[in-house]
C-alpha cells in the first residue's frame, strides 16, 4: 500500500510540476499571436495514444533545464489527430514532433523522436541564435538575393560563374533561405542561354541534372531526349550532342 501511494505521489507531482511551463493549446490562435508579439515559438505535436510522448511530459518536460529554456518561447502542444493539415504544413509524419519558429512566424528547425532533456536541450541551443534573430529569414534571403543578383550581372566571367556556382548551392539545399528564390533564377538563366544551360546536363548532382532535364524538356518537348539518371559516360556523351547541336542553332 505504501508502494502505491508513494508512486501515486510521484505521478502527481511530476503532473504538477509539468505544468509550470505555460503551454498553449490552440496552435490557430497562438502561433499567429507570437509572430505578432516578435516571440519565438515551439510547437509540440503529440497524442494521447503516444507512448514517447506520454514518456517525455515525466522526463524531459519537468527537467527544470528545459523549463526554464521553454519559458522564453511561446510553447504550445497540437494535438496530432486534430491538426493534420498544419502537420502536414511542417512535413510531420511521426510524433513526438517538435518545431521552432522564430520571431516572424518563420520555420528555423523540424524534429522528431523522443529526446531526452539533455539531447531536447542541446537541439533548442543549437537554434536558440536564429530563433531571436532580430531580422527575418525572408529579408535576410532578399539581401543576400540582392547581392548574388549583382554577381550574375557581373561583366567578369568569373565572377558571374561564382554566382551561378553559388545559386546552384542554394537550390539544392531546401533548407537555404534562397532556395525558393533561386529555381525561379535558375529558370531565368536557362532562357536567357540554353547553350551555356546545356553544361549543366553534365553536372555530378542528380538535382542539377533534373532541374535541366525538365527545362530543357519544357523547352524542345519530344525533340529533347536525355537520361539524368543514366552512366556518366552516356550522360556526357548526350549532352554534348546538344552542346553542338544549340552552339550551331541561329540565334
Amino acid at each position: 500500500m505504501k508502494r502505491i501511494v508513494a508512486f501515486l505521489t510521484i505521478v502527481a507531482a511530476a503532473a504538477l510540476h509539468a505544468e509550470s511551463i505555460p503551454w498553449r493549446y490552440e496552435p490557430e490562435t497562438a502561433i499567429p499571436e507570437a509572430a505578432k508579439a516578435r516571440l519565438p515559438a515551439l510547437l509540440v505535436f503529440t497524442a494521447p495514444w503516444c507512448g514517447y510522448c506520454r514518456q517525455m511530459e515525466t522526463t524531459t518536460w519537468v527537467d527544470p533545464r528545459i523549463e526554464e529554456a521553454v519559458k522564453r518561447y511561446i510553447a504550445i502542444k497540437v494535438d496530432f489527430d486534430r491538426n493534420r493539415e498544419l502537420a502536414n504544413a511542417f512535413q510531420i509524419r511521426g510524433i513526438p514532433a517538435f518545431v521552432v519558429l522564430n520571431r516572424y512566424g518563420e520555420t528555423v528547425s523540424v524534429s522528431s523522436g523522443y529526446q531526452d532533456a539533455t539531447q531536447f536541450g542541446a537541439w533548442l541551443e543549437q537554434h536558440q541564435s536564429e530563433a531571436f534573430d532580430t531580422i527575418s529569414k525572408t529579408s535576410k534571403a532578399a539581401a543576400a538575393f540582392t547581392e548574388l543578383e549583382a554577381t550574375l550581372q557581373s561583366p567578369e566571367e568569373a565572377v558571374r560563374a561564382r554566382g551561378v556556382a553559388a545559386l546552384l548551392e542554394s537550390y539544392i539545399d531546401k533548407e537555404d533561405p534562397l532556395h525558393p528564390l533561386a529555381g525561379q533564377r535558375l529558370e531565368k538563366l536557362f532562357e536567357e542561354s540554353p547553350l551555356q544551360a546545356a553544361g549543366y546536363l553534365k553536372d555530378s548532382r542528380l538535382a542539377v541534372r533534373l532541374l535541366f532535364t525538365n527545362l530543357f524538356a519544357a523547352k524542345f518537348n519530344d525533340a529533347f531526349t536525355f537520361d539524368p539518371w543514366a552512366p556518366v559516360e552516356e550522360r556526357t556523351a548526350a549532352a554534348d550532342r546538344w552542346l553542338e547541336k544549340l552552339s550551331v542553332q541561329k540565334p
